[in-house]
């Protein structure tokens, strides 16, 4: 098969067939748990190859992601920036005081990084007692 990613240009398989565009259920295993996300990519009407451009994979990306951090005990991302709205910090604030770095929760909330186990259930105690960040050491604008 051809590759492209360029959507405007239509790819050929090595069979023949045409190619066309659709999004299709795809089952993905991580684990052993699995879960089926449409995955939109250029499809082979007669062989059944399948072609993804680097954006067709970012799209089903972020669900993964998701997916992999539940069976990991860590957060969505969805949650963690829930959580930490609900605590009032901004992402650069929550790194800091949270622990992780400035960056942490830009990278969370992005779907770059997985939050470790620690800090998911940091997160879900502070969810349920908002009161408890008070009980933090307090920020050092140098650290981090």
């Amino acid at each position: 098969m051809t590759n492209t990613d360029n959507a405007k240009q239509k790819p050929h398989c090595d069979c023949g067939g045409e190619m066309v565009r659709d999004s299709r259920p795809m089952d993905f295993t991580y684990r052993g748990q699995s879960i089926t996300l449409d995955q939109p990519a250029w499809y082979c009407t007669s062989c059944g190859e399948s072609l993804l451009s680097v954006s067709d994979g970012l799209a089903t990306e972020a669900a993964f992601m998701d997916f992999k951090a539940v069976v990991d005990g860590s957060l969505p991302a969805a949650e963690v920036k829930r959580i930490r709205k609900k605590l009032r910090l901004t992402q650069d604030e929550a790194g800091r005081r949270l622990g992780g770095g400035p960056a942490a929760f830009n990278k969370y909330e992005k779907r770059r990084e997985i939050p470790s186990r620690a800090m998911a259930n940091l997160l879900r105690l502070l969810d349920r007692d908002p009161s408890r960040l008070n009980e933090l050491a307090p920020t050092d604008k140098s650290a981090a």
